[in-house]
């Protein structure tokens, strides 16, 4: 359902649209305390870095999930895992995950090692981006990107994956 929104709101924002200002609510911080941030899409995150992959996905027309919850991991034997982006490869519920890996507090790291424990015993396919990559070239990161997209889904669903 998740991805027929997103979609849904991609084909609304092709439309010819008026330019809208953001509102301060959605310009505040988080509970984290990062900004806010809109992307290409309308998708609002929570850090720049999130905001150059999401437009990256968005511009190079790769339909995609913001902020989903991992459907492959069973909430009721393990503590549910909300990953970065979800990008649908054989059906709305078959894909590849992304994970922006943008902090460094102890609880963070944590938490990038918890879910990266779930990724491998699930067997899920991730692209992991680090914070420090270069982000000033987006055609390195673009290219990236597609090359690991392309290949997860030949390694996991014997698909051969194209935009």
């Amino acid at each position: 359902n998740k991805i027929e929104s997103d979609i849904h709101k991609i084909i609304e924002r092709k439309k010819p649209k008026v330019e809208k200002t953001v509102s301060k609510l959605d310009q505040k911080q988080d509970s984290q305390q990062e900004k806010i941030y809109s992307a290409s899409d309308g998708h609002n995150v929570k850090s720049l870095g999130e905001k150059i992959i999401d437009d990256l996905l968005y511009n190079n027309r790769i339909v995609h999930a913001y902020s989903p919850t991992v459907s492959e991991i069973d909430i009721t034997e393990e503590q549910s895992v909300e990953a970065d982006w979800f990008i649908p490869i054989i059906s709305s519920a078959k894909g590849i995950y992304i994970e922006y890996w943008g902090m460094t507090t102890k609880s963070y790291l944590d938490n990038k090692k918890r879910k990266l424990e779930q990724y491998k015993k699930h067997k899920i396919p991730v692209i992991e981006i680090q914070k420090d990559e270069p982000f000033e070239d987006s055609d390195i990161l673009r290219v990236r990107i597609m090359r690991e997209l392309k290949s997860l889904s030949k390694e996991h669903y014997k698909h051969d994956w194209t935009v």
